[in-house]
C-alpha cells in the first residue's frame, strides 16, 4: 500500500488538516468556526463531535470547530 498522503496546503492559514490512507481520510478542523474541508466522497465512520454530518457533500465535509472525523470512502454518501 502506498504511504499516507497529506492534503494540508495551507494548514497555518486555513486551519484544517486531511490525511489519507487507503480508503480512509482523517479530517480535522483546527479553527474556531465551522469549516468545509475538502474530502473524497464517503461516510463518516467516527467523529469527535455529534454535530458532525454523517457524510461528505459536494466534495467536502462540514466540520464544527475543534473537531475531527474519520471518513470511509468505500461507503459512498446516501
Amino acid at each position: 500500500q502506498p504511504p499516507a498522503s497529506c492534503g494540508c496546503p495551507k494548514l497555518a492559514t486555513a486551519g484544517w488538516l486531511r490525511v489519507e490512507r487507503g480508503p480512509w481520510s482523517i479530517v480535522v478542523n483546527l479553527g474556531a468556526r465551522e469549516q468545509r474541508v475538502p474530502c473524497p466522497a464517503g461516510t463518516v465512520a467516527l467523529a469527535s463531535d455529534p454535530a458532525c454530518p454523517g457524510a461528505t457533500r459536494d466534495g467536502a465535509l462540514a466540520l464544527p470547530p475543534d473537531a475531527v472525523a474519520l471518513v470511509d470512502s468505500r461507503r459512498p454518501p446516501r
